[in-house]
């Protein structure tokens, strides 16, 4: 019995004791599950703010006056892009973290909440479906609410009085500089006018931009870490339904380029969102200027813009000798732009030898043609046009540029500028399809005089030229399936960003389709065409 009775004793302290150390267990996890509940909702910071649940917030504007809503959130000092129709603040983020970026400022005498919201949680979906978060700012005996917007493109904001045809404003930009992870801002006076011949017809205008400090002086900033300049110019893409054919032409340009050993540059481009004076304007391309830095050009070579389709005379050069443009039938034609201050007609005097050979001499001299013009940058220039149909591009928005050599004599190179008619798009004169129509096309161009002229003065040559680039670049990036995969790959930052819905939000009329398979049957179609072409040449 004592046997019996001492064994049932240690048999039930031996239960008590596993029930106590279960429940030991689940007290604990309990305590941390709660803990860690509370601490992450306590540590729920976002951008430097503490986000707040419904009894917070309730408890926080208990007795509070609320006013209307407060425009003066800041990132760096700097006043954030607001658009006031919607009274939305919008915040550029960083699409390649998980992290919000950036601190919110606002008056010290004020705190900023944001209100609880599960999409802080997935900030990539927050951002492409363009989530309105809301916030509170508080003070002793007020309070105000409001909206933002996080978007994955940098943010480019011009405010200030609208007095003519140049506008005094204040230049700021946003933007993650994603080499370094960190957040920049910057802010300048600025100039800025609406540019370009044909689009100051358009709702969206495409504008130049000139930074310019408190005296009134040009200052230079690496917009987007591209080149520093005090000149930058805002494509607005306004025509082009797939708002990727000026970025897939510049990707063009440079795979040509390079496997140049001389390679010529041209512009280079960057997607942003643009508000002017509270207002939301859209998607915009920011573009290096072509200019002396971007062209690498040193004392003693030219830069010429070229702007109609005028071809201008020996009378015509000489009545504009010292001048800075020159103009054929009272357009303006030409544009010196490198170096500015020369005089006496110097500026025009290495183009004019170019004008002599191509133009205005009778009999031709193709020896002279080939010792002043770089031959492969004509090729590729010729075909550049030909392969996206850049009709816009056969002689006007082009720049010259004459380099001087060690024998003193010049070289010439051109380069394109202005890539919205290429890829199927062409110029219309039908306002109701904002002057754009898409076509097929089986032609060449015919009047790109100085390949054409090459060709007839030393065909053997050109032939042969002509046959290895394409083979070459057929044989690399261009065909259907490369093409088409950079355009979709162009495009899906600006679906990714919330921008591309935004911008067709505000810009119905320009018809944005995220469907590229029209352009990508051109493209097929189009290299097609001009195989057979190649093919045919002897």
């Amino acid at each position: 019995f004592y046997l019996a009775d001492k064994r049932g004793v240690y048999m039930y302290l031996k239960r008590n004791y596993y029930i106590k150390i279960i429940l030991l267990f689940f007290t604990i996890s309990v305590l941390a599950g709660t803990f860690i509940y509370f601490e992450k909702e306590e540590a729920m910071v976002v951008m430097g703010v503490k986000v707040i649940d419904k009894d917070f917030y309730e408890q926080l504007i208990k007795d509070k006056v609320q006013m209307t809503v407060d425009e003066n959130l800041q990132m760096q000092g700097i006043k954030l892009p607001y658009n006031e129709s919607e009274g939305v603040y919008y915040i550029s983020q960083s699409l390649e973290s998980d992290e919000w970026n950036g601190k919110i400022e606002v008056n010290e005498e004020n705190q900023f909440y944001w209100l609880k919201d599960k999409m802080f949680d997935d900030k990539k979906k927050a951002i492409q479906n363009g989530h309105v978060f809301s916030y509170i700012v508080v003070s002793d005996d007020t309070y105000t609410e409001g909206k933002v917007v996080f978007t994955g493109l940098p943010v480019i904001c011009l405010d200030g009085p609208d007095d003519g045809e140049n506008r005094l404003s204040q230049f700021s930009i946003f933007w993650i500089n994603e080499d370094t992870k960190r957040y920049e801002t910057f802010q300048s006076i600025s100039m800025y006018h609406q540019r370009g011949a044909g689009s100051v017809l358009f709702n969206k205008g495409n504008y130049k931009i000139s930074l310019l400090d408190e005296s009134g002086n040009s200052i230079k900033y690496g917009v987007l870490g591209m080149q520093k300049d005090d000149d930058w110019k805002l494509n607005s893409l306004y025509t082009d339904s797939s708002n990727v054919r000026d970025q897939l032409s510049y990707y063009l340009g440079d795979k040509m380029n390079e496997l140049e050993d001389e390679p010529v540059l041209s512009s280079s481009m960057k997607y942003c969102e643009v508000f002017i004076n509270n207002e939301y304007m859209g998607l915009y391309g920011v573009m290096v200027p072509i200019n002396r830095k971007s062209m690498n050009l040193k004392e003693g070579d030219y830069l010429y813009k070229v702007r109609s389709w005028g071809i201008p005379s020996v009378d015509d050069f000489e009545y504009f000798s010292e001048d800075d443009d020159v103009w054929v039938d009272h357009i303006m034609t030409l544009t010196c732009k490198y170096p500015f201050e020369i005089g006496k007609g110097e500026q025009w005097k290495p183009l004019m030898d170019y004008y002599q050979l191509f133009y205005w001499d009778e009999e031709k001299d193709v020896s002279n043609m080939e010792q002043l013009v770089d031959i492969d940058n004509i090729i590729d220039y010729y075909w550049f046009c030909q392969i996206t149909y850049a009709n816009d591009n056969r002689w006007k928005n082009a720049y010259y540029i004459m380099k001087e050599q060690k024998n003193g004599k010049f070289k010439f190179y051109k380069t394109v500028w202005d890539l919205n008619y290429t890829w199927g798009d062409n110029f219309s004169d039908n306002p109701q399809t904002l002057w754009t129509d898409f076509q097929y096309h089986d032609d060449l161009f015919r009047d790109i005089v100085d390949y054409e002229t090459l060709m007839q003065m030393d065909k053997d040559y050109m032939v042969e030229r002509t046959q290895e680039k394409w083979k070459t670049w057929r044989d690399t990036f261009l065909n259907t399936d490369s093409l088409t995969s950079t355009a979709k790959e162009i495009m899906q930052p600006l679906i990714d960003s919330g921008a591309w819905d935004r911008n067709a939000r505000r810009w119905p009329e320009s018809e944005n389709s995220k469907d590229i398979t029209e352009m990508s049957n051109w493209i097929d179609y189009r290299l097609n065409v001009l195989d057979q072409y190649i093919d045919s040449l002897e």
